[in-house]
C-alpha cells in the first residue's frame, strides 16, 4: 500500500478526505474495477495521479491491492 502511495492521497487510514474518497473497506470488486478503469484511462480522475499510480501495476498487483484495501479497517 505504501509503495503504491495510496496513503499519500487517501490518508494512512485510507479514510480519504473532503476531495479524496475513502477506499478502506470498499468492496473488492469495486476496487478492482476502479483501478483497472484508471489504468486503461476509461475512468478519468480530477488529475492524472491515479492513472500514473496504477499504470505500472499488473492485474495480479491490482487484485492483491484490492484484497488488502477491502479488508483494511
Amino acid at each position: 500500500m505504501h509503495q503504491h502511495r495510496c496513503n499519500f492521497c487517501h490518508d494512512a487510514s485510507l479514510a480519504g478526505n473532503v476531495t479524496v474518497p475513502r477506499i478502506a473497506a470498499q468492496r473488492e470488486d469495486f476496487l478492482i474495477k476502479t483501478m483497472h478503469d484508471y489504468k486503461t484511462n476509461y475512468r478519468h480522475g480530477y488529475e492524472a495521479t491515479m492513472a500514473d499510480v496504477v499504470r505500472p501495476l499488473s492485474d495480479d498487483d491490482i487484485r492483491d491491492l484490492a484484497y488488502y484495501i477491502a479488508r483494511f479497517r
